[in-house]
């Protein structure tokens, strides 16, 4: 009998749990990030993080060295992703190339953090998509 008021307590709680877990909107942008798992990591997401996830066979860990840097500004960006030619508003662009002695080397860059707020992305979120780019995830992102 004990069993069954605890079983009818814990799902009474998942029931009425509350929906907005985890989540937390803002009233000067009204974007809402969340806590968000994709490909066994989680983060805490932005509204439109999952549209730039790469395909899985993509989104692992690098084999070579992989060099992270921030922006501040758009003209960051630009000279970072020269000669993208929107390179100035991209969110991220990665640069993929062999040492002398034929080691991979990758360099990212990942727009700056205010911007990146402003347009619902997280840095976790273009960091794989870089990274994916750097796993051979070709520019026109095929899935």
């Amino acid at each position: 009998m004990r069993a069954r008021y605890l079983i009818a307590f814990a799902f009474t709680l998942i029931v009425s749990g509350d929906s907005h877990s985890g989540e937390t909107c803002s009233d000067d942008d009204g974007l809402c990030w969340k806590q968000r798992c994709y490909n066994g990591t989680c983060w805490y997401a932005g509204p439109a993080d999952m549209v730039s996830m790469p395909p899985v066979r993509y989104d692992h860990e690098f084999a070579g060295m992989l060099i992270e840097t921030h922006a501040h500004s758009f003209q960051d960006m630009a000279s970072f992703c020269a000669p993208h030619p929107r390179a100035a508003t991209v969110l991220g662009c990665a640069h993929l190339y062999y040492t002398y002695d034929n080691k991979p080397r990758c360099n990212i860059y990942i727009a700056a953090d205010w911007y990146l707020k402003q347009v619902g992305r997280s840095s976790e979120a273009i960091r794989r998509h870089e990274r994916a780019h750097c796993n051979n995830w070709p520019a026109d992102h095929p899935q």
